[in-house]
């Protein structure tokens, strides 16, 4: 797939991201869905495909600056508030909002909006990123290892699960095919990272739990908040739980490991749903 040069940008708090056009169209966005064994046929945007070309546009800014950083997304909030069309023209447009830099890396917060040709727009979101330096942690041990099987202790819930998905390592490069090497999909950038294995990206989990899970239930209007506990590697399967709460609360929607652990804490909440 080719994409269009990121001009570079001060790395600062009010940097512009500049516009860019979204790169997946319809076909290429079914043949992602089909890898992870979602049957797609609807002719619209799936927007976290789409926000991703604003992560990408931040991501690839940054390492114009810092050669051999990786990016892990920490948490992300979303609002969806219509639909549009696959195959029409979608920008996205951004603000990094926040920046920091650790031990570990730069952590910073970026704003993205995803308009239609004409500057409307569709979908928002908030995502904090750490850029992990990779040269840092290419001499220390794996911080994260491969979940091993069973039930843990302390992490029960009142949640009902509602499925499962089985990742895997093509569906994990088909996501991040047309993109340089990364933790998600190369097992050398995992291990330099501090990962056992590749990590699945976050937005392609994103992308599943919102065909799957939230959107067939959820009209438009939708508000999302992710919290991102744990990584999930690209060949686990996951587990997917519900909890509802009143009418005029979010609802709970929790994605553990193969260990049964917390990777992943959802808060859905809809304009129709709150007013009922």
């Amino acid at each position: 797939m080719n994409r269009s040069p990121v001009p570079p940008f001060a790395i600062e708090t009010g940097a512009l991201i500049s516009p860019r056009l979204c790169g997946r169209p319809l076909t290429v966005q079914r043949q992602i869905h089909r890898g992870n064994g979602i049957d797609a046929t609807e002719n619209v945007t799936d927007p976290f495909l789409a926000f991703v070309e604003g992560i990408a546009a931040v991501g690839e800014s940054l390492r114009i600056h810092r050669p051999g950083f990786g990016a892990v997304i920490t948490g992300q909030d979303v609002a969806i508030s219509k639909r549009h069309p696959a195959d029409a023209p979608t920008l996205t447009h951004g603000l990094v909002t926040a920046l920091d830099e650790g031990p570990r890396g730069i952590t910073f917060a970026t704003q993205i909006v995803l308009t239609d040709q004409a500057g409307e727009p569709f979908a928002e979101m908030t995502t904090t990123i750490l850029l992990i330096n990779l040269a840092l942690h290419s001499s220390e041990k794996t911080v994260a290892r491969a979940p091993t099987s069973g039930p843990p202790p302390g992490e029960a819930s009142d949640a009902v699960e509602i499925g499962r998905h089985t990742f895997t390592p093509a569906a994990a490069r088909a996501f991040e095919e047309g993109w340089p090497p990364s933790l998600h999909a190369d097992p050398e950038q995992a291990r330099a990272a501090g990962f056992a294995k590749p990590i699945i990206a976050g937005n392609q989990v994103f992308s599943i739990l919102w065909k799957r899970f939230i959107e067939p239930s959820h009209p438009l209007r939708v508000s999302m908040n992710f919290a991102l506990k744990r990584p999930i590697f690209w060949d686990e399967e996951i587990a997917v739980a519900r909890t509802l709460a009143q009418v005029t609360e979010p609802e709970t929607i929790e994605v553990r490991n193969s260990a049964g652990k917390t990777a992943i804490v959802c808060k859905v909440s809809s304009a129709e749903r709150g007013s009922a």
